[in-house]
Parts: C-alpha cells; structure tokens; sequence
C-alpha cells in the first residue's frame, strides 16, 4: 500500500471510516439509518454511505459541484436524493433524519446564518438523532473563505438553544434527557482532563530534565551499538 503523501488525505479517510462506524452503528440498533450530508462536495461520503446501507441525502449549493456528485451518483449506482442549499438557508424536511454530517462546510458561513442553520440542522432531526461535526475555524491568508470565526464553546451556546447536546470532540444529540445532559458534563470533565495532560505533557517535553533524559538515553544506545564484543 502507497503511504500517504497529504496528511490532510489521510486525516480525511480516518474521519469517514468514523463516521461510517457510527452509521453503521445507528442502522444495527434502528434497522435503518436516514443520512443528510450538508456540504457533501463531490459526494465521496455519500457514496460510501449509501453502500453500506443508509438512505442518503446530499445537499450543496447548486453548481458544478453538485454536478459532479450527480455524475458519480449514476457511475457508481447509488441511490441519492439531492437539495440544493443556499448561501442564506437551507430549507429541510421535518423530523426526518437519523444522523446529519457536516464535514469543512459550516466555516464558510456568515455568522449571521449560524443560528438559522442550526435551528435549521434540529427540526430535521428525529428525536435522539445525531449531527456529526466537522469544521475549522482557522482564518490565514490561505483560508480568506473561512468567515465563521469561533471557539467551540461559542458554538456549542448556539447548538444547546436547539436542544443540541454535545456528547463527544465532533458529535451532538438532540435531547433534553437528563442522562444526556450528565454524559455532556462527563465530556467536558474529560476534555478539560486530555488539556491538562496535553499542557503537563507540553511542559515536560520542553523541561531540562526531558533534555537531559533524551540526551542521557541516546549515550546509552550509542555505546551499546560500539560497545566491543
């Protein structure tokens, strides 16, 4: 197998394996899985979806992209239903979907359509359904399109007014429960604990004692490999 030449390609495949997990995970308990993929691009995922078993939908703003995905929806026989979205709204059907995914896409929204677009993400959600989030907020000289500018508390605020819980690094349910409201509190606790390892970690790396440790242990290998027999 070729090694991955773009971590970004790489990180992107890890994601999709994840997600398909989960999906699967959702038709084994439910007996099926309806899927919305919001900016679904060239429609990769929805094709790997649909194959798996899912009803998909696709949904992106109408164009050459979406063309594209049409083009390879029939090359690789799947069945999917594609929305054309808006830049100032979506408009979904109700209490419709098990799982919605968002990969690269809400980062390219204004603010003033974050919460429209949430609102927009919950009443289409079956009660315990799931959205599946991935974004990055990172603004740079390469990344001018990048306009939704936020730290993942700010967001999490807008998804909670929508009963939008979040349960772990990229998914949130739609629930009020009591139970999901503690196993939200029981991720904060523990994403707080991985930021303190991270820092603990960080500071040792780069203490005096880490430096002379690694130094001290690559002595040792060296005069094991010259070491006379």
């Amino acid at each position: 197998m070729r090694p991955y030449l773009e971590p970004e390609k790489y990180k992107k495949d890890i994601n999709y394996l994840k997600i398909l997990r989960f999906a699967l995970s959702i038709l084994e308990k439910k007996g099926r899985c309806k899927v919305l993929d919001f900016g679904a691009g060239t429609g990769e995922l929805c094709i790997l979806l649909a194959k798996v078993g899912c009803n998909v939908t696709y949904s992106d703003l109408e164009g050459v992209m979406s063309e594209f995905a049409r083009w390879r929806f029939k090359k690789h026989k799947v069945h999917i239903q594609q929305l054309s979205s808006r830049i100032n709204g979506i408009k979904l059907p109700m209490y419709e979907y098990d799982l919605i995914v968002s990969d690269a896409a809400i980062e390219h929204l204004k603010p003033i359509y974050l919460e429209k677009f949430v609102q927009a993400l919950a009443n289409a959600l079956v009660d315990g359904g799931y959205v599946y989030l991935l974004w990055d907020p990172t603004y740079t000289k390469t990344m001018p399109y990048h306009t939704l500018r936020m730290k993942d508390r700010e967001l999490d605020e807008v998804m909670q007014k929508y009963s939008l819980i979040r349960i772990s690094d990229y998914l949130y349910v739609k629930s009020a429960n009591v139970n999901v409201l503690f196993h939200h509190f029981l991720w904060r606790l523990y994403a707080y604990w991985k930021y303190l390892i991270r820092k603990f970690l960080s500071l040792l790396t780069n203490s005096k004692l880490a430096r002379y440790l690694r130094v001290n242990q690559a002595v040792r290998s060296i005069k094991k490999i010259f070491k006379p027999p």
